[in-house]
């Protein structure tokens, strides 16, 4: 640690922590309420399907909005991929990146998310980021949600890392080809500028706090959250039960093989300040939509933690880990260390009930096997036939 930066610590005291802490998390707010303000589709002004965060220059959660957890989780390993292909020291102020494809960090393809680079006087403060849940992305069936998607060619466009805009001017190209791939062009693209609305709030209040502190110093308060984050996580985890324990699940079925449950299993250990979460047991991969990329299983645990040691809404708590995913299973991946982490149980089914939404697809069924005037019998009501 150099001499600057010592100092710079020795004049952040906790007031001022405090200060800066709520104000990152006001910032984060305000990028949503202009998220939700600004969108065209009812997905996001009314399903309130978006979410806004404030990161670091090397990409990690400092601020997050009430939002969407899978969305705020999964803008980390996300924006991790923007940075690898266009690093920092490249990006310049006006300079603003899209992605969606789950396998770079997204969800799925209709999650798209915009990043933009805060940039003070040539010095990288960090990045302000947004997720919206489009109404449509192309693909097989209006929504861009197929249930019986075999492939991920079937759900949409895919777009990896890209520069959506440079130096302030638009990609036309890249725009064009969103704009004739997707059925409500009109909408999206509504929602695509309310992004880019919120992200340049954010980006606009962030500079402005730099203004006030330094960026210097206001970089060193991002690391000492960070750390308090940690710590104060780590002795949430040893509050809970510490040891092992199993859990079993199932999934009706995967939309495609429609008599087959799918078996979800996992095994959590809370151990001294760390909890591992392991999906050994699990199905392999399905052929229906209902696999999971590692940012997805990812996002789902760090809300896993937070709920269960209850933390506060702050983003900084659980983001300083990492995880590394076990390919060929439908949800499953062994984390190596810090609090450690993996889960996503999506529309999970007790066995039970599973049998009873067997039986009412059987009912179904025979009944689209009778002719049209005994359906119409079925459903004539009790005491009804005689016209009273």
């Amino acid at each position: 640690m150099n001499t600057m930066q010592t100092a710079h610590q020795a004049t952040v005291d906790p007031i001022t922590l405090e200060v800066v802490r709520n104000k990152l998390d006001g910032i984060a707010n305000e990028m949503q309420q202009t998220l939700l303000h600004s969108a065209f589709s009812p997905i996001v002004k009314e399903g309130m399907d978006c979410s806004a965060a404030l990161f670091t220059a090397d990409g990690q959660t400092v601020s997050q909005a009430t939002a969407i957890p899978i969305h705020l989780a999964t803008m980390i390993p996300a924006l991790a991929a923007v940075i690898a292909k266009y690093p920092v020291e490249g990006m310049a102020p006006g300079d603003v990146y899209i992605l969606n494809d789950p396998y770079c960090g997204g969800t799925h393809l209709p999650d798209i998310t915009l990043f933009v680079p805060v940039i003070v006087d040539g010095f990288p403060l960090g990045f302000s980021v947004a997720t919206v849940h489009h109404q449509d992305v192309g693909g097989m069936t209006p929504g861009s949600v197929p249930t019986n998607a075999t492939e991920i060619y079937q759900e949409g466009l895919r777009i990896p890392p890209l520069k959506y805009i440079e130096a302030g001017v638009v990609n036309h190209t890249l725009d064009q080809i969103l704009r004739y791939n997707i059925r409500m062009s009109d909408m999206f693209m509504g929602d695509l500028n309310a992004q880019l609305a919120a992200c340049t709030v954010g980006a606009r209040r962030l500079a402005e706090l730099s203004k006030v502190y330094g960026a210097a110093q206001l970089v060193d308060i991002f690391t000492r959250l960070l750390d308090r984050s940690e710590l104060m996580t780590r002795e949430a985890l040893r509050k809970l039960p510490q040891g092992t324990f199993h859990y079993v699940d199932w999934l009706d079925n995967d939309g495609v093989e429609l008599d087959r449950r799918v078996r979800l299993e996992v095994a959590v250990t809370i151990n001294d300040g760390t909890i591992h979460f392991d999906f050994t047991g699990t199905d392999p991969q399905v052929r229906g939509p209902f696999n999971t990329v590692p940012s997805g299983s990812r996002a789902a645990a760090y809300y896993a933690v937070r709920a269960q040691a209850h933390l506060r809404g702050d983003g900084q708590r659980v983001g300083r880990c990492r995880a590394q995913a076990c390919p060929g299973r439908i949800r499953r991946a062994v984390a190596d260390d810090g609090v450690r982490r993996q889960a996503r149980r999506r529309h999970a089914v007790h066995p039970e009930r599973a049998g009873r939404g067997r039986d009412r697809r059987e009912r179904r069924q025979r009944r689209r096997r009778l002719p049209a005037d005994r359906r119409l019998e079925q459903h004539e009501p009790a005491g009804r036939g005689d016209g009273h």
